[in-house]
């Protein structure tokens, strides 16, 4: 039987890597990391007529969506930790409470922590930290990233499921797409995130 997971190389061109599981939200980040760049390979793959372009490209938009999605809460955690701080929104009887983070809602995560984010930038670097870090314009990036993919997958449900839970089909049936963009936005994704994990460099 073919073996999914193997700790010996295979042949001599095999590399072993170490995979590890969610160990704070510095490794999660490194994942989100790693979504978006399988996205960027796999584009790459379809404009050199190395794979199927009609059946990798939503999952290539689906690994950058995800790919930012875990980056995202990657951010929140590492607020919510390092500076001991909570987001405050509406819950579902419209009391203030802690936001919740536990869903696929991108605009709606990014929306409630945006403020949060923010001001955690805004203080580092009123304290001189990150100086070379233009919070501002990677704030505006980031943002602009974020309404994007919510244009496409507003849930995380749209390019995994073929109808939302109401029954309704997802993107209408088909959308056209140009690889060359995807694979550009995949790179300036990747290029976002280094970013903000080299800041204090």
């Amino acid at each position: 039987m073919l073996s999914l997971i193997s700790s010996q190389p295979i042949d001599p061109n095999d590399q072993i890597t170490e995979v590890t599981t969610y160990q704070g939200s510095m490794s999660l980040r490194i994942h989100a990391m790693g979504f978006v760049e399988l996205a960027a390979v796999a584009a790459r793959a379809v404009l050199e007529h190395r794979t199927a372009i009609d059946a990798i490209a939503p999952s290539i938009i689906y690994a950058i969506r995800h790919g930012v999605e875990l980056f995202l809460k990657a951010m929140i955690t590492e607020v919510t930790e390092t500076h001991r701080v909570t987001a405050q929104a509406p819950n579902r009887k419209g009391v203030m409470a802690d936001a919740e983070i536990g869903h696929h809602w991108l605009q709606r995560l990014w929306s409630e922590h945006q403020g949060l984010i923010v001001e955690v930038l805004d203080y580092e670097a009123a304290h001189g930290e990150h100086a070379n870090f233009d919070r501002r314009a990677w704030l505006a990036h980031f943002g602009e990233i974020i309404d994007q993919l919510h244009q496409v997958d507003p849930d995380g449900q749209t390019l995994r499921y073929p109808t939302n839970r109401d029954g309704v089909p997802n993107l209408g049936g088909k959308m056209l797409v140009s690889v060359t963009c995807l694979e550009r936005f995949a790179q300036a994704t990747i290029e976002c995130f280094s970013r903000f994990d080299e800041r204090g460099c």
